[in-house]
């Protein structure tokens, strides 16, 4: 999964196959070695940092309420003294609190970045200019062309039912489709035009 993430590839089902096919192996192990069982509950704490870290926010609270559960399940099923269970119901805390946590630094470096690449003047998505870079460009070229009276060209492009995507097949695969069509465009744009994400599913060309 971390290797398709690398590569650009929609890595995000296998990280959920991944995550869901973990908790399941390690319930089944813990529901099955009788008092053992509790002591078996820290290994979920790889797939709990796992879906924190990779996961988009509701696929994560999937993922997270899915652990909780067993960790109660193992915690009343397996456990035959107080003791066990108060250590089941330790692990989860901190289990939850380290996702939590987790979930958090995530965010802020997320933030982060956006904040960084939003100053640089590009839009943290697709990697092309954002609205802030093309107004600044649109209007230097505008008071060039008026000064040389060279022709100065706009071309504005959206999408075609681009919503569609989005309802019937997320908005994970939506943000694939936006950065794969302006992959597309950069291509084509000479290098001294430039080319822009106003937002949503609306690019612009300024060619000179």
């Amino acid at each position: 999964g971390l290797t398709m993430a690398a590569r650009d590839e929609p890595a995000l089902p296998w990280m959920n196959a991944i995550i869901g096919i973990g908790t399941l192996l390690i319930s089944i192990v813990a529901l099955t070695s009788g008092e053992f069982g509790p002591i078996v509950l820290p290994y979920l704490l790889a797939p709990a940092m796992a879906a924190a870290f990779y996961m988009p926010l509701k696929q994560a609270i999937a993922h997270l309420l899915s652990i909780t559960l067993v960790m109660f399940v193992v915690a009343f099923v397996t456990a035959e003294t107080e003791s066990g269970k108060i250590v089941a119901l330790n692990v989860w805390f901190f289990t939850m609190m380290g996702a939590g946590m987790l979930m958090v630094a995530r965010k802020r470096i997320q933030d982060g970045i956006i904040h960084n690449v939003a100053l640089a003047g590009r839009d943290p998505l697709t990697g092309v200019a954002n609205l802030r870079k093309f107004n600044e460009r649109l209007r230097a070229e505008i008071d060039r062309a008026e000064r040389s009276s060279d022709p100065l060209t706009l071309l504005m492009i959206d999408l075609d039912d681009f919503k569609r995507v989005n309802d019937e097949y997320s908005y994970t695969l939506g943000d694939a489709v936006l950065a794969a069509s302006a992959r597309a465009m950069d291509e084509v744009v000479r290098a001294n035009e430039l080319l822009a994400r106003r937002g949503g599913d609306e690019f612009a060309v300024i060619a000179v």
